[in-house]
């Protein structure tokens, strides 16, 4: 067993012990549900960070496990660019034109709502922070709501990638 194997037993084991602890019998400590549910999240947190040593060696692909349809954010930038038609290097680009301001952000909302991506991932992806991406996604959002021609550029946009990723 290698030293990254020993590593990954020795957290989950550890981990089991937090929620199942060997001492089972009339003389064991009743556990109560807040106990239970914080044994879970530490277990939880086990296991993530279990997946990101697995994907920092190569052993477990970085694709987007638990995300509807299988989507990237690769997937999801390209139609955006094509949609808005504008090339998909503006979508990354540094610059602050008119013009692409609004296409990138709907590009960075589409990543968050559509795929289980984390901000600080989605923001490495656009070359930008990840405060910059949740900016992005509150203001679609807040603009969704009030403007018509957007909701539907977002619906239409929304049927699209779904209908490639299908």
């Amino acid at each position: 067993m290698g030293p990254l194997e020993a590593q990954i037993r020795a957290r989950h084991l550890a981990a089991k012990e937090r929620l199942w602890p060997a001492k089972q019998g009339a003389d064991a400590p009743a556990r109560s549900p807040e106990d239970v549910v914080a044994a879970l999240s530490a277990l939880r947190h086990e296991f993530m960070h279990l997946r990101i040593l697995l994907q920092a060696k190569g052993i477990l692909e970085q694709a987007d496990v638990a995300s509807p349809f299988r989507l990237t954010c690769a997937v999801i930038r390209a139609e955006v660019a094509r949609f808005y038609r504008i090339p998909l290097a503006e979508i990354d680009a540094k610059r602050r034109l008119g013009a692409t301001i609004r296409p990138r952000q709907v590009a960075m909302y589409l990543c968050k709502t559509l795929t289980n991506r984390t901000l600080p991932h989605i923001g490495t992806l656009f070359g930008r922070d990840h405060t910059t991406i949740l900016h992005a996604v509150r203001k679609i959002e807040r603009l969704r709501k009030d403007d018509i021609q957007l909701d539907a550029e977002l619906g239409e946009l929304e049927c699209r990638i779904v209908a490639l990723a299908g």
